[in-house]
């Protein structure tokens, strides 16, 4: 690894030696025009051509060579980065798995709730809903057939299953008592209406 910072800072001050000599070059290379068409022209075109470009393969030698134990810093970063993520792994799985199967398990359990208490809701609506309709089926029916819907209306769960159900419950006796109180019911409606009473 030191070997490797080494070879990277000497590969900068390189650069820098070369960067040193740029303004040198340039001064005497920049805008200079060789008559080519000469044999002394061209021979002085080609050596300025040499001493510019030999810093440029210079510097492209140092690039490469520097560059080269940088990369192979960086695999071995990203070789032991991993290997180090496999083992913390090994560690945090279990954790997680444990962690996901408690949260899922409580999902689970609100969700079932959830349908639990919507199926319960729809079922006292259900029942509430069948004691409303019994004032509708005492309409022209006997005395003895009225105090069947009363007894009915009393023996359902649904004035055991709660203050809705109740609600509902009494909103169907409610119907019934009109039903009851009428002439036709005689006093054995009323009787069996009066005991349904809470």
């Amino acid at each position: 690894m030191t070997t490797d910072i080494e070879t990277v800072t000497t590969a900068l001050a390189d650069f820098d030696r070369v960067a040193a000599g740029l303004a040198a070059l340039t001064k005497n290379y920049a805008g200079v025009l060789y008559d080519v068409q000469t044999t002394s022209g061209m021979e002085a075109a080609k050596l300025a051509r040499a001493t510019v470009r030999k810093p440029r393969y210079e510097i492209e030698t140092i690039r490469k060579g520097a560059k080269a134990p940088l990369l192979a810093i960086g695999k071995r970063l990203d070789s032991e980065a991993a290997r180090i993520t496999v083992e913390l792994m090994k560690l945090e799985d279990p954790i997680d798995a444990q962690i996901k199967a408690e949260e899922g398990r409580k999902e689970r359990e609100k969700a079932e709730r959830a349908a639990a208490e919507t199926a319960r809701v729809q079922g006292i609506h259900a029942r509430i809903d069948a004691l409303r309709s019994l004032p509708v089926k005492a309409a022209n029916r006997t005395p003895e057939q009225i105090a069947t819907l009363i007894a009915e209306a009393v023996a359902h769960d649904a004035v055991e299953a709660g203050l809705d159900e109740r609600l509902g419950a009494r909103r169907g006796l409610d119907g019934l008592e009109v039903a009851a109180r009428a002439p036709l019911c005689g006093g054995r409606c009323r009787q069996i209406f009066s005991a349904a009473m809470w």
